[in-house]
């Protein structure tokens, strides 16, 4: 059963769609030149984070787009979406992105049920060339999971566990049995 999800589109684009019957991630294009309006439309921040003016990264007449390496842009998606809480959705670049060098800035992107703004993909590019993309391109992937929400419950001690408070790589260290 596929869960309903209310979509808006913000610019005359298509409304994404699985690509395959066994995708679990619908492909969302990414773009940095409105498509109606042809304007430049996009954020582009340095290794430093410092704010870029983005005329001399994109091309018009292109439509594409040179990323530094390095440099991280906020591309828009010209989407929103509304959906049921007791649900998570996520934004993930595609299986592509490591050969591409690209990924998204934050490693996965989390929509809430109660944000019903413009979804962004900030992709940054991890390579050691420029990366080129051009306007529509398919950069991320959207996909949904049925969560559940924390209810904490306080104790002052904790059930025992083998691994106990033993943290990162603590698992590569476990004596053989």
């Amino acid at each position: 059963m596929a869960l309903k999800v209310d979509i808006k589109r913000l610019a005359n684009i298509p409304i994404p769609k699985n690509e395959t019957t066994g995708a679990t991630g619908i492909d969302l294009p990414c773009y940095f030149i409105n498509p109606d309006t042809g304007e430049i439309d996009v954020s582009i921040y340095d290794k430093l984070n410092n704010s870029v003016n983005s005329g001399y990264l994109v091309d018009k007449e292109k439509g594409t787009i040179t990323i530094p390496s390095g440099y991280v842009v906020f591309l828009r998606t010209y989407l929103s979406i509304s959906y049921p809480s007791g649900y998570a959705v996520q934004v993930d670049t595609r299986s592509s992105s490591a050969k591409k060098r690209y990924r998204i800035a934050n490693t996965r992107g989390h929509i809430d049920s109660d944000y019903t703004g413009q979804i962004y993909a900030p992709i940054h590019n991890w390579g050691n060339k420029d990366l080129i993309l051009q306007n529509g391109t398919k950069l991320v992937q959207l996909y949904a999971q049925r969560i559940e929400r924390i209810e904490w419950v306080e104790k002052t001690k904790l059930q025992k566990t083998d691994r106990g408070s033993s943290g990162f790589g603590s698992t590569d260290n476990k004596k053989a049995v």
